[in-house]
């Protein structure tokens, strides 16, 4: 995903699938988050529909101590993981956050301020 087109057609494409209710993607993070309903549609089917477009998808899951974990691609250094670190620091809803720039390895601590009903699947 490189540029604002991938995005949009991301969005239009998974969108478009049964039983989808949102779909948000961030460029800058290659990430998107994806709002479905899952009596119509499972996680597996949201990352088909992403691959069938011709991006590649991987699930990350969000533990249930309202920590998420994720692996970074393309931290050169230790400036890089700061940098990403900040950003997420200043996200809504997240308390605390930390990257390691020899693994790659990301982990924020999120509070919970509302209970999510419908299935959130999150992948890059």
């Amino acid at each position: 995903m490189t540029c604002a087109s991938c995005v949009a057609t991301i969005e239009s494409f998974v969108g478009s699938q049964e039983g989808v209710h949102r779909v948000r993607v961030a460029l800058l993070t290659e990430k998107a988050e994806v709002k479905f309903d899952e009596s119509l549609i499972d996680e597996a089917g949201v990352k088909e529909a992403v691959e069938t477009i011709g991006y590649e998808a991987e699930i990350i899951e969000e533990a249930t101590d309202g920590t998420v974990k994720f692996v970074l691609q393309g931290i050169t250094d230790e400036a890089d993981a700061t940098s990403i670190m900040q950003l997420l620091k200043q996200q809504p809803g997240v308390v605390d956050a930390s990257v390691n720039a020899t693994t790659g390895m990301a982990k924020a601590s999120v509070a919970c301020l509302t209970r999510v009903v419908q299935p959130v699947l999150i992948f890059y």
